[in-house]
């Protein structure tokens, strides 16, 4: 089952600055850079809806509108969130402990024309190399299982400004009574990250089919989107 669910600092605040507007795209031929990520794949992250079946999708539902704001994107991976963010208009910092994985940012953000607007930072998610208060939100994917997820949360309540918010979209196991393994993150570690954060904000679920869909490319209001939905609703149905 994958969990995506936002935990707030307390006292949120209005932002009330002039942004600027999100970075302004030249109409582009077909590239064969694989590291290109079109117009269209930018734009399905631009503030979608709610119901969305894409977990994805529903992680940038809870970041908003992104433009003129500071974001971390920790524990970047191979980069694509951090295009995506700074191409919508965001400054980001793109933050994780592998050197290849900063390398492949790197060549992401460039071939995308988005380098000015991402900072890359080689460190360890316990220990974020930033100032407090510094950023508006904090974008986490797939990280909580590889690091200590309590001291994490600590780091990123340090680094976010009052009113931001945490977004984590991360995998977890349903609950299986004979699990010998207890570093395995399940909803109750989820929810105690959020407690460390501020307070836990809106979470949806997303199970198994429905991810299996999102992976294999399916659109996010196609007819297989929408059934695999209904499917992962269905009563008794167990996700992993």
């Amino acid at each position: 089952m994958s969990n995506v669910v936002a935990a707030e600092i307390e006292s949120t605040t209005e932002f009330v600055e002039s942004y600027p507007q999100r970075v302004s795209y030249t109409e582009r031929q077909v590239s064969l850079d694989p590291l290109v990520l079109s117009e269209t794949e930018i734009q399905r992250y631009d503030r979608p809806r709610a119901d969305t079946v894409i977990p994805r999708e529903y992680a940038f539902h809870l970041l908003g509108n992104v433009i003129g704001r500071t974001i971390i994107d920790l524990g970047c991976g191979d980069g694509v969130n951090s295009v995506i963010l700074a191409s919508l208009g965001a400054r980001v910092f793109s933050i994780d402990i592998s050197k290849h994985s900063l390398d492949v940012t790197a060549q992401r953000a460039a071939s995308n024309r988005v380098d000015n607007r991402v900072t890359l930072l080689h460190s360890d998610a316990t220990a974020i190399p930033l100032e407090a208060s510094s950023v508006d939100a904090v974008l986490c994917t797939a990280l909580l299982h590889q690091v200590d997820p309590i001291q994490t949360a600590r780091q990123i309540r340090r680094v976010l400004k009052p009113g931001g918010v945490a977004i984590f979209d991360e995998a977890i196991a349903g609950p299986d009574p004979f699990a010998q393994d207890d570093s395995q993150l399940n909803i109750q570690k989820v929810d105690a990250v959020c407690r460390a954060v501020g307070r836990r904000g809106r979470r949806r679920d997303f199970w198994l089919t429905t991810r299996f869909v999102s992976r294999m490319g399916g659109r996010t209001f196609s007819s297989a989107a929408k059934a695999a939905q209904r499917l992962d609703r269905a009563p008794g149905l167990v996700g992993g």
